[in-house]
């Protein structure tokens, strides 16, 4: 990773080590059946997004995909605990175990964004698609344009001819 952001603590973390933490977090989260399906479906999809931004570690598509779909899937994690944290039959110790780690999940997944973010910047990807004002196609208008006095002028011709038109 030889980006602008090295020094930053957080580029050193593997995104392997991303990946491999919220797919723990998110089977452990779903193991006592208190959220529903999408939620496994959601998180299971974006670790995939993980998997492909690992294979093509030079690529800045599949990190931002990543990151954007784990940016999602921190609103999605709210709405899912806000409507079913409160459960029938939630005294038992899997399902209370199951509602900590979605839990750490969520609280994870903002950090893991940022790391996110520093490997899509490392990989040189920009927030936006706009060049940045350091981009190497600035053009410096103070300076005159080279010239070269070797070139002669066209002539233009002093008569016409009439074409020939077959009668």
């Amino acid at each position: 990773m030889d980006g602008q952001f090295d020094s930053n603590p957080l580029a050193r973390v593997p995104l392997k080590a991303v990946v491999i933490i919220h797919f723990v977090l998110t089977i452990w989260a779903s193991q006592s059946g208190f959220l529903p399906d999408a939620y496994l479906i959601m998180n299971i999809t974006i670790i995939l997004c993980g998997l492909w931004a690992i294979a093509h570690s030079e690529s800045t598509d599949s990190i931002q995909m990543y990151l954007f779909l784990h940016v999602i899937s921190i609103v999605m994690d709210i709405i899912f605990l806000a409507v079913f944290f409160d459960t029938p039959n939630s005294d038992t110790g899997s399902v209370k175990f199951s509602k900590t780690m979605s839990i750490f999940n969520l609280l994870l997944k903002p950090l893991s964004s940022f790391i996110l973010l520093v490997h899509f910047r490392n990989r040189g990807g920009q927030y936006s698609s706009y060049p940045s004002p350091s981009a190497s196609g600035y053009e410096n208008v103070d300076q005159p344009l080279p010239s070269n006095s070797q070139v002669e002028a066209a002539n233009s011709p002093t008569s016409f001819q009439k074409p020939y038109i077959p009668q």
